[in-house]
Formats: C-alpha cells, sequence, structure tokens
C-alpha cells in the first residue's frame, strides 16, 4: 500500500474517531477522556509501525487526524474552542513523540535481527 493512501487511512481514521467519540466521552461527562483517546491513538500508530514498517510517517498521520479534529470547531461556540485547539495540538505533539521514539528503536531492531540472522 503507498505512503499516501496509509498516511490518509490511518489519519482520517484516528481524527474521525477524535472527533467523535472524543466529544461523546466529554459530553457524557467521563473523567479522563484524554488517555482513553491516547490509548487510541498510540493503537494506531503502533498499528502503521508493525503492519506497514513505516514509523516515519506518524507525525503525518497526526497531521491529517489534528485537521479532521479541527473540523469540530463547527460544533462548539467561540468561547469554547479552546476544547478543539487543545486536543488536536495534542495529538500532533503526542504523534512526533511516538516517532522521536518508534524510529531509533525499529532500526535498531532491523540492525539488531540482520546481525543475529548472519550468524546463523
Amino acid at each position: 500500500m503507498g505512503k499516501i493512501k496509509v498516511i490518509l487511512m490511518y489519519g482520517i481514521f484516528w481524527g474521525f474517531l477524535e472527533a467523535t467519540l472524543g466529544v461523546a466521552l466529554r459530553m457524557i461527562g467521563l473523567p479522563l477522556t484524554g488517555y482513553i483517546m491516547t490509548g487510541i491513538g498510540m493503537t494506531i500508530l503502533s498499528t502503521v509501525v508493525i503492519r506497514h514498517r513505516m514509523p516515519y510517517i506518524t507525525p503525518l498521520i497526526g497531521l491529517v487526524a489534528a485537521s479532521i479534529k479541527l473540523l469540530n470547531l463547527f460544533i462548539y461556540p467561540v468561547a469554547l474552542w479552546y476544547k478543539v485547539f487543545r486536543p488536536a495540538f495534542a495529538i500532533t505533539l503526542e504523534s512526533l513523540a511516538f516517532c522521536l521514539i518508534s524510529v531509533p528503536l525499529f532500526y535498531w531492531y532491523a540492525k539488531k535481527r540482520v546481525v543475529t540472522e548472519k550468524v546463523r
């Protein structure tokens, strides 16, 4: 699957979940909604790294998801826009942090795997 398809598929899926499930959880007053949505985001980003072997595209997936989340600006009045901007910013930082951790680990594991296969 092409990189652009992967970015759009997972980014739109994550953004849609943030825009719908995240808002629904906040509306029913569930505490610690951010932790639940962060877990979902990490699961999606982990899936990209494990399944598609592309850890370096996670910030782009986060940007797509944050863009979808910004569509919630049409739901909230201007006084409550912080409820949209803060999660969108968190999505972007989460995907960037995930990239900064997963890329070195991914290439370290790949290098370690090549070395052990040569020994056998």
